[in-house]
């Protein structure tokens, strides 16, 4: 198995964030009592894995963790060399 982490970092979390908050307040929720930082972290974290799937790399898993700096670091799990090298070099 062969792992790829890949950070996204605290500004592109920052932007999801009150994207967000734009939409929900939109929406009419008050969006002052909200916490939408680990929702933020999801949602880019998400679209970063669903770019490797988009491109058929083959994965075997991939995961997120909010980072204390506000980044996401996702760990991705790949079978072959080949599928690691390929979805680093797209995500660098």
């Amino acid at each position: 198995m062969f792992e790829l982490n890949h950070i996204i970092p605290a500004s592109t979390v920052d932007a999801e964030e009150m994207s967000l908050r734009e939409v929900l307040a939109s929406a009419g929720y008050a969006v002052a009592k909200l916490t939408l930082t680990s929702l933020a972290q999801q949602v880019v974290a998400e679209r970063v894995k669903a770019k490797v799937v988009d491109l058929s790399i083959p994965l075997i898993a991939a995961m997120h963790e909010g980072q204390a700096d506000g980044s996401v670091r996702v760990r991705f799990v790949f079978e072959t060399d080949d599928a690691q090298s390929l979805a680093a070099m797209y995500l660098a």
